[in-house]
């Protein structure tokens, strides 16, 4: 009620064109949101919170920081609204099994410093006899047990960071930002709505409105249009005389019109090759990389990535491992149904095992829940390919699909993901729908 209140306040301030004092009165109703958000625990009470409520006052205060040039405030607004879902999530409550693995973790290395202890005082046995035919083998015993008490260390050390840190993240301030895009020499492009859009540099910020508004049917329309190109590909024969797939111009101009409206007004803005795209509603739909300038797609003159927010940025960036070369692929998981048999996707990933020597395949019963809620947290990369479905009506239910196995009915969902531990330092879901928003 206090927040409506303050709302509906602002906007008899703006209607006689007090605009500073509407900013001050959205500002306290911004200090409610805040207060809400660190007072509020639990995933029931979030999922239940305001949120419309929430995007209505974070509009109200962006349109009214930016027609005051306060553009560090609208920032940061627009930086806690794309933020706050999923720095709540990191938060919530699902961090209990954490604390699980790290009791049974640190037990577990326990074990194995014992052991070492054994080894050594064996070792010791060994060398003081005249000959040895053992000690080889015991040297190498005591190499592998103190390997494995080492990263269980370490893998505990960053459970208890990543169980903490969320506990107390916060959405980046302006300053945070710009350092964060300046040691990563990186452009941040961060959307709210379809026509306000924030561009952060190391060195600069610049807020503005895309005019004349984007219509939501473009979007629809030209991912129509590329989903009707992709399935003419699917089912045609390549021929020397044929020079392009149908509707190749159509897309290329539907992009084009795109490209205007998001990302040609920024252009000067960006003078970085990497960019971040933080997307904001229905635009997470929307594959900026193939948008086209006249000239060039954007995928050839940026390396582009998409971020939720820079918060997210910022703690995915600390927690970041190399890639390393132990892989662990998943292919065309058993569904119990032929129709979802996917042959190449199996093709794929005993490719990929031929690139790497370390890699392990599963691919169908083998590839389940279990094996990679096993083997997972020991493997630098993770790779499946395989079914998955987006769920747009409660995205924590969009999921990967793997064989059912004794314990496990085969979904991956997203809430599951936050319960689970890797160390991977790349994943990639090579799936149906794993890049549609």
């Amino acid at each position: 009620p206090r927040m409506l209140t303050l709302d509906y306040a602002a906007r008899i301030h703006e209607q006689r064109q007090e605009f500073e004092l509407a900013f001050q009165t959205l500002g306290d109703a911004m200090q409610g949101i805040h207060a809400w958000r660190r007072e509020t625990r639990s995933d029931e009470a979030k999922l239940a919170g305001p949120t419309k409520l929430w995007l209505d006052v974070l509009d109200h205060y962006v349109h009214v920081a930016t027609r005051l040039n306060k553009s560090d405030k609208a920032f940061e607004a627009i930086e806690l609204g794309k933020a706050a879902a999923m720095l709540d999530l990191l938060a919530s409550a699902s961090s209990r099994k954490r604390e699980d693995r790290i009791k049974g973790s640190d037990a577990e290395r326990q074990a194995f410093l014992a052991k070492a202890n054994e080894l050594r005082a064996q070792i010791q046995t060994e060398q003081a006899k005249a000959e040895s035919t053992q000690l080889a083998s015991i040297q190498r015993s005591l190499v592998l047990v103190e390997d494995k008490a080492r990263r269980l260390k370490e893998d505990t050390a960053s459970w208890k960071i990543e169980l903490l840190t969320p506990q107390k993240a916060e959405s980046l301030t302006l300053p945070d930002t710009q350092k964060l895009l300046g040691q990563a020499k990186a452009t941040l492009i961060e959307y709210w709505g379809t026509n306000c859009v924030a561009v952060v540099t190391a060195d600069g910020l610049r807020i503005q409105t895309l005019k004349p508004p984007l219509p939501s049917e473009t979007l629809a329309v030209y991912r129509d249009a590329i989903l009707a190109q992709s399935a003419a590909l699917r089912g045609l024969e390549i021929h020397k005389d044929v020079a392009k797939a149908p509707d190749t111009d159509r897309v290329r101009a539907l992009g084009k019109t795109l490209y205007d409206s998001l990302i040609r007004p920024l252009e000067a803005e960006i003078k970085t090759s990497l960019v971040f795209i933080a997307p904001d509603r229905e635009l997470n739909f929307l594959p900026f990389q193939s948008l086209h300038d006249g000239q060039q797609y954007a995928a050839e003159k940026w390396t582009i990535a998409y971020v939720p927010s820079a918060s997210v940025l910022k703690l995915c960036v600390d927690k970041r491992k190399k890639a390393g070369s132990r892989v662990l692929a998943l292919g065309n998981p058993n569904l119990s149904d032929p129709k979802y048999k996917l042959v190449h996707a199996e093709e794929e990933v005993k490719a990929i095992a031929r690139l790497f020597p370390e890699a392990k395949v599963l691919v169908g019963n083998e590839a389940s829940e279990k094996a990679l809620q096993l083997l997972g947290p020991d493997f630098d990369v993770l790779h499946f390919a395989c079914h998955g479905t987006v769920n747009l009506d409660d995205p924590e239910l969009s999921c990967l699909r793997l064989a059912p196995d004794g314990d496990n009915d085969g979904y991956l969902h997203v809430r599951e993901l936050f319960d689970m531990h890797f160390g991977a330092g790349l994943v990639t879901m090579s799936a149906c729908e794993s890049g549609l928003g």
